[in-house]
């Protein structure tokens, strides 16, 4: 996929124009490859003791691009914004190979993650 494709993908799902993009050219991730990352990423962040404001949701974000980056996939992403009745917020985004954008929680791989609880500011991928 081209950068461009990526923004106008990312910007629309996440309706923020705010899409920081670090490569030209993007592989979306199929549900093979996120079936081997989601469990990489939950193991390294039980690695790591949670603690509010020192390792938390940024911590775990980067985890999972991490464990993506691993697995040679740069269609995953971090989203920074508000979760709404908690507060700021950083999570996960995938670009799956179906043409969708996907949300993920990466301190426990929840994928059932709804775009009106999550307000995305903005985007790096």
């Amino acid at each position: 996929m081209t950068w461009l494709k990526v923004y106008f993908k990312l910007a629309w799902a996440c309706k923020t124009p705010l899409v920081l993009l670090a490569d030209k050219r993007y592989k979306p991730v199929t549900e093979q490859q996120l079936a081997l990352i989601i469990p990489a990423a939950k193991r390294a962040w039980k690695k790591i003791a949670y603690q509010v404001n020192f390792h938390d949701c940024d911590d775990s974000a980067d985890i999972f691009k991490a464990e993506a980056s691993k697995k040679a996939e740069n269609g995953v992403g971090r989203v920074y914004g508000l979760w709404s009745g908690r507060g700021l917020h950083y999570w996960s985004v995938v670009i799956k190979d179906n043409g969708k954008v996907e949300m993920i929680e990466p301190q426990t791989g929840a994928r059932d993650r709804k775009w009106g609880k999550y307000i995305p500011f903005a985007v790096m991928i």
